[in-house]
């Protein structure tokens, strides 16, 4: 199933609806859906920030905007003096950081009602050649692997590592402290200044050893 509306004005909230649709449709005639096969087509180009991917295709989508559905298709004129934001803050428009457009898909996936197997970009020609293969770069190397899953195990490394880091680097300094001792020197200030952990808690290094 293909949603070419999906980056239209009104296309995400008819997700859910249409969906539901395609599910009846395909009951009655002894098919059934799978979500896994279906793909909602929005026009996405992702920069840096926010502000720079909007500075990026502004001009152009203004162009397209009236001279291709205003003036060869007859569309009426927009009501809305900034259709490109307004298209953004609406969610039929993902144009933004990497983390912008992450949060637009998530919105689309919650008003699918049940999420969705893929997104297509629209071929707008709204930035230039170099905009938009950075874009392209962007959306695959920050955008993409939040939804393929294969941030979950860096991302759990992380949190374990942070969880447990007391555990983990406390008996560091502690060796550090030790080796300048049994080198008869001094340890540095920064190690001396460091806290090691210890079944008792968190303690000075300059303090290990040192009745409690």
């Amino acid at each position: 199933m293909l949603s070419i509306g999906a980056g239209l004005p009104g296309g995400p909230d008819a997700l859910a609806g249409q969906w539901k649709i395609a599910e009846e449709t395909a009951a009655k005639h002894g098919k059934k859906m799978d979500r896994k096969k279906w793909r909602l087509v929005v026009n996405v180009h992702v920069a840096d920030d926010d502000e720079e991917a909007l500075r990026h295709v502004k001009k152009a989508e203004r162009h397209e905007t009236v001279t291709y559905f205003e003036e060869t298709l007859g569309r009426p004129p927009g009501r809305m003096d900034d259709p490109l934001t307004e298209g953004v803050k609406m969610g039929t428009t993902l144009v933004g950081s990497a983390d912008t457009v992450v949060r637009g898909i998530e919105n689309l996936q919650r008003m699918s009602g049940g999420g969705f197997g893929g997104l297509l970009f629209r071929a707008h020609e709204w930035a230039t050649r170099e905009q938009t293969l950075r874009s392209y770069e962007l959306f695959a190397r920050y955008v993409m692997p939040r939804f393929q899953g294969s941030l979950e195990t860096i991302r759990g490394s992380n949190d374990w590592a942070r969880g447990n880091r007391k555990t983990i680097f406390g008996p560091n300094v502690e060796a550090i402290r030790r080796a300048f001792t049994d080198a008869g020197r001094e340890a540095p200030r920064r190690v001396q200044a460091a806290h090691v952990w210890s079944p008792r808690g968190v303690k000075a290094a300059s303090n290990v050893g040192a009745p409690m």
